[in-house]
């Protein structure tokens, strides 16, 4: 038998499940024109890139491709591609969000070129740091990284272990701090320079624990400590209003004559206290600690309005 080079051979191998789905192990290395161990090499790298499925039966051995799929990729049904241009021009404007779309649209000549649908944009750097974010907590591999905290100013060098993505915009990620041992929030826009550390430890946080860190902070904001909850009520009509604009991370209750009662986790007292103190007359702070922040902050603005 003579030798093929590599990009031959696998490319004989892909002709070959377009061809058909399923092959006896030796009848494609036969059609192919390789030796077995050769094709053995060759489909144990492909099975990185195509859903190959190895079944044995005793000494026989076959490999096939689930229903759906070729050897270029998978057969996607136009009503689902169609769903696809939907969610993608729903999701934040970017350069991938627009080249992937571009591609669909030119496939989909039914589809109007434009859905009328406005989203907010990706900034250059969330967009660049974005997918490495998501590479680190899908695959569990630590991120190093400068970082400007927006609180102390200065850019540090942090080790994270990604735990969750939330894209926003603005785009925020929650992880294990190396350098504190805590749970932390941090900012892509923050990020100055970011790379995967594979030989780091990864440190896991229970999915649950993780859901709780997220849900203290509103509008992405808390604080490491604070008290357990805060809770501010709004009248009516201005209610109404609240009740459609809450920013996440609280919770709202409907009171008599149409107020409402809002709550939120105590560590994200200050931003509750910007919220409630936007609010002016319309908003009453309930805990003893979100009244002294809201009168902090109007007394702040008041003297910083004098002439």
């Amino acid at each position: 038998m003579g030798r093929r080079s590599g990009v031959a051979t696998v490319g004989a191998i892909l002709e070959a499940f377009d061809a058909q789905k399923s092959w006896r192990q030796p009848d494609l290395a036969r059609h192919v024109g390789v030796s077995v161990p050769a094709l053995r090499k060759h489909l144990a790298e492909l099975v990185h890139v195509l859903p190959l499925d190895e079944r044995r039966t005793g000494q026989d051995v076959a490999w096939e491709l689930p229903r759906g799929w070729t050897a270029s990729g998978l057969l996607v049904p136009q009503a689902t591609v169609a769903s696809v241009i939907r969610l993608l021009a729903r999701s934040p404007r970017s350069k991938l969000r627009e080249e992937v779309l571009t591609a669909l649209l030119r496939k989909s000549p039914n589809m109007p070129r434009n859905l009328g649908v406005a989203t907010a944009s990706l900034s250059e750097t969330e967009e660049r740091v974005l997918p490495i974010l998501e590479d680190a907590a899908a695959r569990h591999v630590v991120v190093t990284m400068r970082y400007v905290s927006a609180s102390r100013g200065g850019e540090q060098s942090r080790r994270v272990s990604v735990a969750r993505v939330l894209p926003g915009p603005p785009v925020r990620f929650v992880g294990h701090c190396h350098l504190t041992g805590e749970m932390r929030r941090f900012r892509a826009e923050g990020v100055r320079g970011v790379s995967l550390a594979p030989e780091e430890r990864f440190v896991a946080v229970p999915d649950a624990d993780v859901d709780a860190f997220v849900a203290q902070a509103v509008g992405g904001y808390a604080e490491r400590e604070g008290p357990r909850e805060c809770a501010f009520v709004v009248r009516a009509p201005e209610a109404r209003w609240v009740r459609q604009n809450l920013t996440d991370g609280m919770q709202a209750a409907d009171l008599p004559g149409g107020a409402l009662r809002v709550l939120a986790d105590g560590r994200a007292l200050r931003a509750v206290a910007r919220y409630v103190a936007g609010l002016g007359e319309a908003a009453r702070a309930e805990t003893a600690e979100l009244r002294a922040e809201v009168r902090a902050i109007a007394e702040g603005a008041l003297r910083a309005s004098e002439p």
